[in-house]
């Protein structure tokens, strides 16, 4: 499954930030190569394992978000298969 949500707790730094350093490496680092929570925008996309369905319960694995994350969509995910492979 594909889960798009929001961080609403996120701390979105807009453009005028997209490079950022990073005190463990003490290197740089553009804003979409690091796990930082100071993000162009607040809009998150996960692909999690779908495990089942038990009346309007959707049980998902590798779930990584907080409470209160507004979960904006759900997809089904297909995985991408060349064709003639």
């Amino acid at each position: 499954m594909v889960v798009i949500l929001g961080f609403h707790n996120s701390n979105a730094s807009g453009p005028e930030k997209p490079i950022q350093k990073l005190s463990y490496l003490n290197k740089i680092r553009g804003v979409f190569s690091t796990s930082s929570t100071h993000r162009q925008n607040s809009i998150r996309l996960s692909v999690l394992k779908f495990l089942d369905v038990t009346d309007n319960i959707v049980r998902l694995r590798r779930l990584d978000l907080y409470d209160e994350n507004p979960i904006l969509d759900i997809k089904s995910y297909i995985k991408y298969k060349p064709e003639g492979r």
